[in-house]
C-alpha cells in the first residue's frame, strides 16, 4: 500500500471484547445492556440467548444485531475513557462492532473484511487496539494479514485457558443486581466463550485432595458425565443441547488452530501487551469442594496473579511472536482506561516501519 497520509494521521481500529457492544432488535430497542436491566434483580422478559440449532458450521441467528460500542452504562464507564483519549490524539478512530456471542471463526472473517475496507479507504496499514476476546480476533487477523497492521495493542487477551468462562456457564453471571439476564443457559448458548476453555493438555480441575482430574472439556461426554454447565441443571441431556455443545467445541478448536505463529518474527508489526498482575485471579477449579455451586467450587483453589479476570500467564501470544509488555494496575474491564495508553500508541507508531 502506498502511504498517502502523515504518520500522525494513521487510523486507529478498536476491537472491543466479550459483551463490549450493545445488542439491539429490529425496532432499535437495546437488549444488551441498559441501566434498568442492571438495577432490576430479574428481567425474564429479556433473553439474549442464541438458538441452539446449527446449520453445518453456522449457528442459527436470533433477531438481535450489534449496536454501538459499550462506552458506558449509566455512571458505569466501560470504554468511555479509552475512546475519549484515543479521539484526543486527533486521528481517525473506527470501531469494529460485532455480535460477540457468535462463533469467532465467523467473526474473524467479518473483522478481516472490515480491516481491509479501512486500509483501502486510507491507503495504508492501520493501528489496531483490541481488548480481551477482541484481541483473539485481532491476533488471528495479524497472523493472516500482517501487512494490514501498522501496529497492534492487545489488552488482557486470554490466549490460554481461563476457568472464569466456565464459571459463567456453570452458575451464570451477575449484571449489576440482575441474576437472570446472563444465566447459565444464556452463557451456554453462545459459541464464542468455548475458545477460552482449558485445553486437553491443561490440568485446571482438581479433586478435594488437590489432585488433577482427567476431564477434557473438549469432549461432550465429559460435560455430561461430570455434570458441567447446562448438564448440572438438566436431569436429561436433550439432543439439541448435545449437538450445540459438540458444534461449539469443534468451532472453538478450529479457531484456536489459527493461533500458532505463521510468519518469521520480522514480518509482524510492532505488538504491545497491556496486562495486569495486581489482582488475585482464578486459575483452577475444585470438583465437589467445600464452596461448590452445582458441583464445581471456583473459590477454594489458590488464586494467581492476573487482572481479576484473565490470568497473567495466559495473556502472552504464542511462542515466537515478538511483543513488548506494559503493566497496568487496572482491573480487566478497565485496562484500556490506563492513562499510559496514548503514549503506548505513539510509541508503537514510532517503532513501525509501515
Amino acid at each position: 500500500m502506498e502511504r498517502t497520509m502523515q504518520r500522525s494521521d494513521i487510523p486507529i481500529v478498536f476491537v472491543p471484547g466479550l459483551k463490549g457492544c450493545r445488542l439491539v432488535d429490529k425496532g432499535g430497542h437495546t437488549h444488551w445492556v441498559t441501566l434498568s436491566q442492571c438495577v432490576r434483580k430479574y428481567s425474564i422478559e429479556t433473553s439474549i440467548a442464541l438458538p441452539l440449532r446449527w446449520n453445518g458450521e453456522t449457528q442459527e441467528r436470533d433477531e438481535l444485531t450489534p449496536g454501538d460500542v459499550l462506552d458506558k452504562v449509566g455512571f458505569f464507564k466501560v470504554y468511555h475513557q479509552f475512546l475519549s483519549s484515543a479521539r484526543k490524539l486527533g486521528r481517525p478512530v473506527h470501531i469494529f462492532t460485532y455480535d460477540w456471542r457468535r462463533d469467532l471463526n465467523e467473526t474473524s472473517h467479518l473483522f478481516q473484511d472490515f480491516l481491509l475496507d479501512i486500509c483501502n479507504r486510507y491507503q495504508q496499514a492501520v493501528q489496531v487496539v483490541a481488548h480481551s476476546m477482541g484481541g483473539l480476533i485481532a491476533f488471528v487477523a495479524v497472523n493472516r494479514y500482517p501487512h494490514m497492521f501498522n501496529s497492534l495493542l492487545l489488552a488482557g487477551v486470554p490466549f490460554e485457558s481461563g476457568v472464569t468462562f466456565l464459571q459463567d456457564m456453570q452458575v451464570g453471571t451477575k449484571v449489576g443486581r440482575n441474576l437472570s439476564l446472563l444465566n447459565w443457559y444464556t452463557n451456554f448458548s453462545w459459541a464464542s466463550p468455548y475458545v477460552s476453555l482449558p485445553c486437553e493438555d491443561k490440568q485446571d480441575i482438581f479433586n478435594k485432595h488437590h489432585e488433577p482430574i482427567d476431564i477434557d472439556l473438549f469432549k461432550v461426554e465429559h460435560w455430561i458425565k461430570h455434570k458441567i454447565g447446562i448438564f448440572a441443571h438438566c436431569h436429561t441431556a436433550s439432543r439439541e443441547m448435545i449437538d450445540h455443545l459438540d458444534h461449539a467445541l469443534k468451532q472453538a478448536k478450529k479457531f484456536r488452530d489459527n493461533f500458532p505463529m505463521k510468519h518469521d518474527e520480522y514480518s509482524y508489526p510492532p505488538i504491545a501487551l497491556l496486562v495486569g498482575k495486581s489482582f488475585p485471579t482464578k486459575k483452577s477449579i475444585m470438583k465437589d469442594g467445600p464452596k461448590s455451586v452445582c458441583g464445581l467450587d471456583f473459590e477454594s483453589m489458590p488464586k494467581v496473579e492476573g487482572d481479576g479476570r484473565v490470568v497473567y500467564s495466559s495473556t502472552h501470544p504464542p511462542e515466537g511472536v515478538p511483543y513488548e509488555e506494559f503493566l497496568t494496575s487496572r482491573t480487566h474491564h478497565f485496562l484500556l482506561g490506563d492513562p499510559a495508553v496514548p503514549s503506548i500508541l505513539r510509541h508503537l507508531i514510532g517503532r513501525s516501519k509501515r
